[in-house]
């Protein structure tokens, strides 16, 4: 082969080579472009989803649809980020057995309410021993947040003495300590009936946030009466001597008792 064929062919397998890279880095480009322009909308789908929990059923590996829903609501609380709106849909009646079924979320506004809105989920919750302590099983919030309960039944456990210090934690929901005490947390109620056994000895509250401000909205709700009168409902965050009191709490007109 000549020396001008060599270079010819030289050429042309450089030509090809460049060619090829190119196509290459089009493919590349591409799919770089698709990614940059992916993270939005999944970062919008994470701050604004609704999530299928199915305890009988449902399985924390599946993506949490209808079809394929969770089993916990602890695996939808892992997975909502910091200040994102969540709505949490029964399609089962839910057990908090203990302290490691416990759903915490970061500032977060949650909507629990039932599947079918004729047949209301059940809510039950728990309490546990800790550090001598009683507690309830159930949900937490960090630096504030908003509950929003619909179309649901929610249970509490029986609670005939007083849980003593650290009385917040003996509550359906539940504020942190340290840096997370002081800060407003919200809750709405609508179609909700709460169960409470032994009502007039039961020293369970349903909603604890030490040293804060408590803001709650009442569309309709049942609860027992003597439980309600005592007090039980909200804890404002005022503990003396070992009793707490229901203060800092701005709600509707006739909010309590609404029996």
């Amino acid at each position: 082969m000549s020396l001008e064929s060599q270079i010819a062919a030289l050429v042309s397998a450089a030509n090809n080579l460049t060619s090829q890279v190119a196509g290459k880095m089009a493919g590349i480009d591409k799919a770089v472009k698709n990614a940059v322009e992916g993270i939005p909308r999944e970062i919008e789908r994470k701050m604004d989803r609704e999530v299928f929990v199915d305890q009988l059923n449902g399985d924390d590996n599946n993506p949490g649809t209808s079809a394929n829903p969770v089993k916990t609501i602890r695996k939808a609380a892992q997975e909502t980020p910091s200040g994102a709106a969540v709505s949490i849909t029964l399609m089962s009646d839910y057990e908090f057995y203990d302290v490691r079924d416990n759903a915490d979320f970061l500032n977060a506004y949650v909507r629990i309410r039932s599947f079918d809105v004729n047949s209301h989920k059940k809510i039950k919750f728990n309490r546990y021993n800790n550090d001598g302590r009683e507690r309830i099983a159930g949900f937490g919030s960090r630096r504030g947040g908003l509950f929003n309960f619909y179309n649901v039944v929610l249970e509490l456990p029986d609670m005939p003495q007083n849980p003593g210090t650290f009385g917040y934690n003996s509550t359906v929901i539940t504020t942190h300590g340290g840096d997370d005490m002081g800060v407003p947390l919200s809750l709405r109620m609508n179609n909700v009936e709460i169960i409470v056994p032994d009502a007039a000895i039961n020293n369970f509250w349903f909603m604890g946030n030490q040293n804060g401000i408590t803001l709650a909205s009442v569309i309709n709700l049942t609860a027992p009466k003597a439980w309600i009168d005592r007090g039980r409902f909200f804890f404002g965050g005022v503990e003396s001597e070992g009793v707490f009191v229901g203060r800092r709490i701005v709600s509707n007109p006739g909010i309590l008792p609404s029996v």
